[in-house]
C-alpha cells in the first residue's frame, strides 16, 4: 500500500537565512573563481589589464545581483534585517573562501592579496564586495516593486 506523502514542515526563518547566507557567498565565491581564470587566461591577454578587470567586474556584477535575487527567494518572507544579514554574511562567507584560497592553496604573500583591496591602485574588488552587500536589499525593492 502507498502511503501519502507526507510534507516537510517550512524551515525556521533564521535556518533559511543562514542556508541562503552559504548559498549566496559561496556561490559567488565559485562564479568569482571561474571568471578569474577567464580573465587571467583570456580577457586580459585580448583586452589588456585594465579593459578586461572591467569587463570581468561587470559580468560579475551582474552575476552578483542574479545570485542575491535566488538566495533571496530562499527566505519565504524576508524582512530588512534578514537581507542585511544576507548581503552582510554572503560577503564575509566570500571573503573567507577568496582569503583560504589566496593566502593557502595559491600562497600569495599577504601584502599582494592586500593590495587586492587598493581602489587607489585602480582594484575594483571592494567595490563587487559593496555591491554584494547591498544587492539583496536592491533586489528585494525591485522584486517587491516598493520604491
Amino acid at each position: 500500500m502507498n502511503e501519502p506523502a507526507q510534507e516537510t514542515p517550512p524551515l525556521d526563518p533564521l535556518l533559511q537565512v543562514w542556508r541562503a547566507i552559504l548559498i549566496y557567498g559561496t556561490l559567488a565565491f565559485a562564479a568569482g573563481f571561474v571568471f578569474g581564470v577567464v580573465r587571467e587566461l583570456l580577457l586580459i591577454p585580448w583586452l589588456g589589464r585594465g579593459a578586461g578587470k572591467s569587463l570581468e567586474f561587470t559580468i560579475m556584477l551582474a552575476i552578483t545581483f542574479a545570485l542575491a535575487r535566488y538566495a533571496t527567494r530562499r527566505i519565504a518572507q524576508p524582512t530588512r534585517g534578514h537581507l542585511i544579514a544576507l548581503g552582510i554574511g554572503g560577503m564575509v562567507i566570500l571573503l573567507a573562501l577568496e582569503a583560504m584560497f589566496a593566502l593557502y592553496v595559491v600562497q600569495l604573500p599577504l601584502e599582494k592579496y592586500l593590495d587586492s583591496f587598493n581602489v587607489l591602485k585602480g582594484e575594483l574588488f571592494p567595490w563587487g564586495l559593496l555591491a554584494m552587500a547591498i544587492a539583496p536589499l536592491l533586489v528585494a525593492r525591485v522584486m517587491t516593486g516598493r520604491p
